[in-house]
């Protein structure tokens, strides 16, 4: 054998060692392959564990809840089987906004009616002392009765339930907001103009006023026409002193809720210092209903400018007058 024979041999011999693992090296391996095994597999068991944990509070909590839930359930069953009233109600039937009163009709039904079983209705306005009202017995076996009561903005009426020997109270129904609901809502604005020399003139121009009938009008309904103005107008006063009346005509309206009545004033006076001027809306119903609105309440003061001329301004206080003493009803 020649020497390039004996060198390809030791090659094969070489390339064929590279192919086999040594027993270190296989060790090794293993060891390296358990290692990441065991520290997957602890951390798998860590996840799964801390899952466990999570949904095992969740439903502990969520069955206390439940059960913290069970005697407030049972106390409001309790509560609503010692109620005498199967149902009860309060309405408004009819409106006198010049006398500011309002009727209203009661209704309430017992759960069981037994023989002799009387009502009678305590019905308080605005907190204040409760009116009693005895009830009426209807066939049906209902209860009710109609009260006139002086307008205000909250109506309780409870029922007194007596049965021989035993007396239960209820509250009925209650009304929010009673007042606001058989009011309309008026506001609008005028323009005015200073006219400068020795004596400072003023004269009011455009004016503009949005009369909306209340939004709970549902349960009257009949009660449209109170809304219709048939006449409007904007009057001018100077300390009580009637100065000017602007005619104001009703325009197209920009939305459904609001009527829209505009005039132009031409009149021109001469105020004083701390003249209180008052302008003042006034519109008449279909039904006779008079409507009265503080647009504009002041006190004139003359002033000198940097020029030497003087300037009158009107010190408005609009911010001052609350709601209820803008408007009245006649």
């Amino acid at each position: 054998m020649d020497e390039k024979d004996k060198d390809m041999l030791q090659e094969e011999k070489t390339k064929k060692e590279k192919h086999f693992v040594t027993r270190r090296e296989f060790y090794i391996c293993m060891v390296i392959l358990l290692v990441v095994v065991f520290w997957q597999g602890n951390k798998i068991s860590h996840q799964i564990q801390d899952k466990g944990n999570e949904i095992q509070n969740h439903l502990q909590s969520s069955l206390s809840s439940q059960i913290g839930d069970i005697p407030n359930g049972i106390e409001m069953a309790m509560e609503e089987a010692d109620y005498p009233l199967q149902e009860g109600s309060v309405t408004v039937v009819d409106a006198d906004r010049k006398k500011k009163t309002a009727m209203i009709a009661i209704k309430a039904v017992p759960k069981t009616y037994k023989d002799g079983m009387t009502m009678t209705f305590f019905l308080a306005c605005d907190g204040k002392e409760s009116i009693l009202i005895e009830a009426e017995r209807k066939e049906d076996r209902s209860f009710v009765a109609n009260k006139e009561i002086p307008l205000c903005q909250e109506v309780e009426v409870k029922a007194v339930i007596r049965q021989g020997d035993t007396e239960q109270i209820q509250l009925v129904d209650r009304i929010d907001g009673l007042q606001d609901s058989l009011y309309p809502s008026i506001h609008g604005n005028i323009s005015y103009s200073i006219h400068y020399g020795s004596k400072p003139t003023l004269s009011f121009g455009e004016c503009q006023v949005y009369f909306a009938p209340p939004e709970n009008t549902a349960w009257l309904e009949e009660d449209t026409e109170n809304f219709q103005l048939r006449e409007a107008k904007a009057e001018v006063f100077c300390n009580g002193k009637h100065i000017e009346k602007i005619p104001l005509k009703r325009v197209e309206d920009i939305s459904y809720e609001s009527q829209v009545y505009e005039g132009t004033g031409t009149k021109k006076f001469i105020p004083k210092e701390g003249d209180e001027i008052t302008v003042i809306f006034k519109g008449v119903a279909r039904t006779g209903v008079q409507y009265q609105y503080i647009l504009e309440k002041g006190h004139w003061s003359i002033k000198e400018n940097s020029q030497g001329e003087f300037e009158g301004v009107a010190e408005d206080v609009y911010g001052t007058l609350a709601g209820e003493d803008r408007m009245t009803i006649q």
